[in-house]
């Protein structure tokens, strides 16, 4: 009896909430998305590394899972990632005991692996913003890690790529779909 009553009470709760507001910018999507490889590929570089032979793919098939699954609860799929995310996190702490002089990289690897995860279940803005923080941090590891110019232009690119979602995700936040052009003003004839 208490099973049968918490189960409808789960069913319940779950049924009667609202699905959240999903981020139907594209362009937006693409460019975080766009953030996070730069991230990637910039620990590579510093690191000498080649995580992003496997993230970067693994990535974008997540970002592009998403896109299509936005306006689903995703409940199992929640579920499969949480399992991933706490194997990553002991992954993490068997990594760490084992490197403690320097634990950057290891920092680094714990957060393209959750980025790698999170990118299934992007439905809204915050969730976007999750990501460019975490790109925004693998672009910090890898600006510690660097010993040479070759993580410069990575920067460049990244400033170049973090621009423009800057604008879009405050265009999202105040809810301007796009940018209307300026219609022309008739001239007053006198």
């Amino acid at each position: 009896m208490i099973k049968e009553r918490f189960e409808t009470i789960a069913k319940g709760n779950l049924a009667s909430r609202p699905i959240p507001s999903v981020e139907d910018s594209i362009l937006l999507r693409l460019l975080v998305q766009g953030l996070v490889v730069v991230g990637i590929i910039a620990v590579d570089v510093a690191a000498e590394t080649q995580m992003s032979f496997w993230a970067v793919p693994l990535s974008l098939a997540g970002a592009t899972w998403s896109w299509y699954r936005r306006r689903d609860r995703n409940v199992p799929v929640k579920f499969l990632l949480a399992m991933g995310m706490l194997l990553a996190m002991g992954a993490f702490f068997g990594n760490l005991f084992t490197q403690l002089n320097d634990t950057r990289f290891v920092l680094a690897e714990l957060l393209i692996q959750l980025q790698v995860l999170h990118s299934f279940d992007l439905p809204r803005r915050k969730d976007l913003g999750y990501s460019m923080v975490i790109g925004l941090i693998l672009m910090g590891v890898a600006g510690t890690l660097s010993q040479t110019l070759a993580f410069a232009p990575l920067l460049l690119i990244f400033l170049a790529i973090a621009l423009p979602v800057l604008v879009l995700d405050y265009q999202s936040r105040l809810g301007i779909s796009r940018v209307r052009k300026r219609q022309k003003l008739p001239l007053l004839s006198n």
